[in-house]
């Protein structure tokens, strides 16, 4: 079985499409002869060993301990002991659940040399070079900087050595990517602003005369705006979602404005620095007819009638010239597009592009692009696709999405990336388990 396709992100030219299959980045490579074939160039595994460092800490805090120990027998005369047993490490019990190495928050610099991602296996923010003249390995590790809790967002900033990182405990860190700099000790990073609940995204912004901002957005429907980097002055609160926000969009043609989205049924249009709520998008007509027995509410917060449903916005993106707007729906089989009047900040329905699977991940990258990558599991030639914008609506570019689909295929088997069972694949829905429950 191969694994299904996590994230994905392609360079603003398209040339190159960047994967995740389980722990793994891979990078394709479009042909020149315009029929859209695909090479696989490149890939990286993240192998860090997570016992090592467990390890490490074990042994650090019993020493503290011993030492703390010897202090006090010191003190009250009794005799120190030199020989003391050394504790096990740890080990995950039987039935304690599966550890998976995830990466997420794929990114490229603004030159498009550098590749970041954030790890689970060690809580670590990467740095990748990409060079194409490297006829075997486009990728190459350079840089591997730790941060005290897990990292799963992250946003560029003006400046090109730092990258803004948010983790699944409420802090923001602001982090060193320069490869010539080396990564210090996690005990030595300090978060640079805080919320009481887990953060779900991160964006940097720019007023128009130029000052800088964080914006950040938790689980408990709250998103801030943040002075940068003196993080500490809030300059506004946006309230107007009901329950948790999972995705932060501000359009590059107009930065002025921020898209929102979680698990209401509405998308959220911002003035994000005056602090006005420009349009609340009402979706849940257009999702109805898409609506599948995974979004029921669990059996224990059902409703009599058994009918009750949940959803959540999975990704909002924006291209770079275009005034459209396309998100996604955790779990379904579809793509929306809006128009989006830079004006008024008003959203209107343009298009439902309808997918042969669950979608997973999205990108709009390139210029009139967009790549949505599928629960492939129960089609296993089919995890990807490509839909480029013609005429005011979106087509599906298939001579592009066969020749990738196939490349997909070939490279996976190669580099021995198959699973034997669905249990070896990793978890692909998680923003639903943000939502609250009466017990929290």
């Amino acid at each position: 079985m191969i694994h299904p396709l996590q994230a994905v992100l392609t360079t603003n030219d398209g040339n190159l499409v960047f994967c995740v299959v389980e722990n793994n980045i891979l990078v394709f490579r479009v042909g020149h002869s315009g029929g859209g074939d695909f090479t696989l160039v490149g890939r990286w595994t993240d192998d860090a060993d997570k016992s090592a460092l467990i390890k490490e800490k074990v042994l650090k805090e019993h020493s503290k301990q011993v030492a703390e120990n010897n202090a006090k027998r010191q003190k009250t005369g009794e005799a120190i002991v030199s020989h003391v047993k050394v504790p096990k490490v740890p080990q995950p019990g039987k039935g304690a659940p599966a550890f998976y190495s995830m990466i997420r928050g794929l990114t490229l610099s603004s030159d498009e040399l550098l590749l970041f991602a954030c790890t689970d296996s060690d809580k670590s923010v990467i740095t990748l070079g990409i060079d194409l003249q490297n006829p075997t390995d486009c990728l190459k590790f350079l840089k591997r900087q730790s941060l005290p809790k897990r990292p799963n967002a992250i946003s560029l900033t003006s400046e090109e050595s730092i990258v803004l990182v948010a983790d699944k405990f409420g802090d923001v860190y602001r982090v060193s990517v320069d490869p010539n700099v080396p990564a210090v000790k996690e005990s030595e990073i300090e978060p640079i602003l805080g919320h009481v609940s887990l953060l779900t995204d991160v964006a940097y912004a720019t007023d128009k005369h130029g000052r800088k901002y964080v914006i950040t957005a938790d689980r408990d429907e709250h998103i801030r705006v943040s002075h940068y980097p003196q993080c500490y002055i809030i300059d506004n609160m946006l309230f107007g979602h009901k329950t948790f926000v999972t995705s932060l969009c501000l359009p590059q043609w107009n930065p002025r404005l921020l898209l929102s989205g979680g698990g209401d049924a509405f998308i959220c249009v911002w003035d994000w620095k005056e602090g006005q709520l420009l349009d609340s998008f009402d979706f849940s007509s257009l999702l109805r007819p898409h609506l599948n027995s995974s979004h029921l509410a669990p059996e224990k917060f059902q409703n009599e009638k058994g009918d009750l449903v949940e959803f959540t916005v999975a990704q909002i993106k924006t291209f770079r010239e275009l005034n459209l707007v396309v998100f996604s729906i955790e779990q379904s089989n579809c793509i929306f597009v809006c128009q989006l009047d830079g004006a008024s900040g008003k959203l209107a329905h343009l298009q439902t592009v309808k997918l042969p699977s669950h979608v997973i991940a999205l990108d709009c990258s390139q210029s009139d692009t967009f790549c949505v990558t599928m629960d492939s599991r129960k089609s296993e030639d089919n995890f990807a696709e490509f839909y480029t914008y013609n005429n005011g609506l979106f087509r599906k570019s298939v001579g592009k999405t066969d020749a990738f689909n196939k490349c997909i295929v070939e490279s996976v088997v190669s580099q021995n990336l198959t699973v034997e069972t669905e249990e070896g694949i990793y978890p692909l829905y998680q923003l639903k388990c943000l939502r609250k429950r009466g017990e929290h």
